[in-house]
């Protein structure tokens, strides 16, 4: 068997293993929209796509000031340090507008 096989094989066996476990699982997730209406889909993908970007942004944010710290002095390094850490601000703050403006959205929709 070549290594193409092998991976295929490992990950049919992979699927068939956990399959009663998902359908198990599957059986006891709740409707996600909770009353069905358009303002609480918004809501919770809202929610969901802010705390998704909000970890991912406090993540850039370590890297940039890791770069910042571990520049020892180059130019170069400092340059791309400030640029990660303003690009991870802007996010935060595109985030912060967009809830905002959702919020706005679902109210106006009441």
């Amino acid at each position: 068997m070549n290594t193409l096989q092998k991976n295929i094989t490992k990950a049919i066996v992979g699927i068939v293993t956990f399959l009663p476990g998902i359908y198990i699982l599957a059986q006891s997730i709740t409707n996600p929209l909770g009353d069905s209406s358009i303002k609480s889909l918004i809501g919770k993908i809202v929610d969901f796509i802010f705390t998704l970007g909000l970890a991912i942004s406090v993540i850039v944010l370590a890297i940039g000031a890791y770069q910042y710290l571990f520049s020892f002095g180059s130019e170069q390094k400092v340059e791309q340090a400030h640029k990660t850490l303003w690009y991870a601000v802007l996010g935060i703050i595109i985030m912060l507008v967009g809830k905002g403006l959702a919020t706005l959205i679902t109210n106006i929709l009441k």
